[in-house]
């Protein structure tokens, strides 16, 4: 297994995140894109290798986004001053960001442009939204909503058109990521207490379990190659790294520290 994965973890326990690469073999995290904010991963960009990541300021609970360059320059907010927002997902061509803000007490979806421009509400519903992801096309995105009463991921158009439910399963659902070569939908499925992964075709007609059950699972991030399929679980010794071969059912462990790793990706 080879490639780069960047994540979030507070391993100086101070309650503040900051951003980390992992290298094949997969021995020693490297610190990057350091700012004097708390940071939590959300997506990377390449060529360029801009960053987005949410802050939680101690003095404001509410997250606010950012960009800026792997090597610390360039920090721009990405979304008004007084809007919260989260969850931030790049357009496969970088001109687009796709997050999730806050209307009063609700979520939805909106998309900005990558220089903070052109801010554009998609989903307006008495329901929460979370976790828009692109397609590789950037033609559709998927998100989750609790309209149905509970999460369930859905698809629309990048202009909150064609806006229909991908999923049929009645367990809670979340993390949707889109393969990268076009294989289907990555998502978490929770029930009482567990957490499994599952890859569900892009039309939904087909629906299979790819890892088996865990305490929790999270984060997850496909290999620009769509074979491997990194997410944080636990398994009841607290949460770390790991990487899923698809095809084989090879499973590696990347992590193994006392801090919460999270906001995954892969680095292209």
């Amino acid at each position: 297994m080879t490639g780069r994965i960047a994540f979030s973890a507070d391993d100086d326990q101070d309650g503040k995140g900051e951003i980390y690469v992992v290298e094949s073999p997969w021995e020693q995290a490297t610190h990057v894109a350091s700012a004097d904010l708390d940071q939590i991963l959300c997506d990377w960009f390449s060529p360029g290798d801009e960053i987005l990541f949410e802050s939680h300021e101690v003095s404001d609970s509410s997250p606010r986004l950012y960009r800026i360059g792997v090597d610390g320059a360039d920090l721009l907010p990405l979304i008004p001053p007084e809007m919260a927002g989260a969850q931030a997902d790049w357009s496969p061509d970088g001109s687009k960001v796709a997050f999730v803000g806050w209307v009063g007490s609700q979520t939805d979806v909106f998309v900005v442009d990558s220089d903070g421009s052109g801010l554009l509400r998609l989903t307006e519903t008495d329901a929460d939204e979370a976790s828009p992801d692109w397609s590789p096309d950037g033609r559709r995105l998927v998100y989750v909503s609790t309209r149905d009463g509970n999460e369930h991921v859905f698809r629309m158009n990048p202009d909150g058109s064609g806006d229909e439910r991908l999923t049929s399963s009645t367990a809670a659902e979340s993390e949707p990521v889109w393969s990268p070569q076009g294989g289907g939908v990555a998502l978490v499925r929770s029930d009482e207490g567990e957490s499994q992964i599952w890859l569900v075709a892009e039309d939904g007609s087909a629906e299979n379990p790819i890892l088996a059950a865990a305490r929790r699972v999270g984060s997850l991030a496909w290999s620009p190659d769509g074979r491997l399929l990194a997410f944080v679980a636990d398994w009841g010794e607290g949460s770390d790294v790991f990487v899923l071969h698809i095809a084989s059912g090879e499973m590696l462990r990347l992590t193994s520290s006392a801090a919460e790793e999270q906001g995954l990706t892969w680095v292209p």
